[in-house]
């Protein structure tokens, strides 16, 4: 029933009724202390080959299934922390995209309103430089009137003096710059 290894490994059972219960059930499983206090499972199951009634008996230390208890959830908690790794970054890489998004429509928000603001702002000063333009031709339409009006007096005054009168430039060197009707016959000269 029990291999050689096996027989030297359980040399003590502390409870026989388990051999007594592998003998006489099919199947079943039970805990077996052996001579160093160490706990160990066992696992029977019956079986027939060839007309022979065969027991599978299946020792498993309790150190055994920690250690392979062990690796697995070693095993689990790196696969773990891998497939956390992968969601975060994942979780991080479309959180860093909808920020982005999120700040480009806050900025296309931001520059349209610039751009709305800088339209009225373009509006209104055009506006204001139009009446000023119109104020400024009236103004000018004005003036040229007065000096038109000034320049036809004086003129109209130099050519009706009973004496000759010459203007001269005083930035020019004294040129000559005009003259009345008068001077004309004076000095029998043309020109104005």
């Amino acid at each position: 029933l029990f291999k050689e290894s096996e027989k030297n490994k359980f040399l003590f059972l502390r409870n026989r009724e388990i051999l007594k219960e592998l003998n006489e059930n099919e199947s079943g499983e039970a805990l077996l202390i052996d001579s160093k206090g160490e706990k160990n499972s066992i696992v029977w199951e019956s079986s027939e080959m060839n007309g022979d009634k065969l027991k599978m008996v299946d020792f498993i230390s309790e150190k055994e299934i920690y250690e392979k208890y062990k690796r697995d959830l070693y095993f689990n908690t790196v696969i773990q922390v891998i497939v956390l790794l992968i969601l975060g970054f994942f979780y991080l890489y479309h959180k860093y995209k909808s920020i982005r998004y999120v700040k480009k429509i806050n900025a296309q928000a931001h520059t349209n309103e610039l751009n709305s603001k800088l339209l009225a702002a373009y509006a209104e000063k055009k506006k204001e430089l139009e009446e000023t333009l119109q104020d400024l031709e009236k103004k000018i339409e004005v003036k040229s009137r007065d000096l038109k009006f000034q320049r036809d007096f004086s003129t109209m005054i130099l050519n009706n003096v009973p004496v000759g009168v010459a203007i001269k430039d005083i930035e020019k060197n004294f040129r000559l710059v005009s003259w009345n009707k008068k001077i004309e016959e004076i000095y029998d000269i043309t020109g104005s």
